[in-house]
C-alpha cells in the first residue's frame, strides 16, 4: 500500500487542484460581483446561493481545496518519506528495548 502512494504524482494533481480552485473561485466571486451590479440596477439583491450555477461554482471551488490541500500534504509526506519507508523487525525491537 505503500508503493502506491508513492507512485501516484501528488505534485500533479496538487498544481491542477490549486489551480482548479483558484479560478473557480475567481469565477464565484466575479459572478458575485456581475450578479450584485445587475441586480443593483433594477433596486434588488443579489445573493451568493442566488441562482444553480453560483451554488456548482461554490461547491466547486470548495472540493477542489479540500482536494489541494490532502494532496499537498500526500505529496509533502512521499517526499519526507513518511510513506514507502520500510521499517525492520530489527528496528523495531531495538525501539521497544
Amino acid at each position: 500500500m505503500n508503493s502506491l502512494f508513492k507512485k501516484i504524482p501528488w505534485g500533479i494533481i496538487a498544481g491542477i487542484c490549486g489551480v482548479l480552485a483558484f479560478y473557480t473561485l475567481a469565477g464565484t466571486i466575479g459572478a458575485l460581483i456581475a450578479m450584485n451590479a445587475i441586480t443593483s440596477i433594477v433596486e434588488g439583491a443579489a445573493g451568493l446561493f442566488g441562482t444553480w450555477w453560483q451554488t456548482l461554482l461554490f461547491s466547486c471551488a470548495v472540493i477542489f481545496s479540500i482536494l489541494f490541500l490532502c494532496s499537498l500534504v500526500m505529496f509533502i509526506l512521499v517526499k519526507v518519506g513518511l510513506f514507502g519507508k520500510k521499517v525492520s523487525k530489527e528496528e523495531i525491537e531495538n525501539e521497544n528495548a
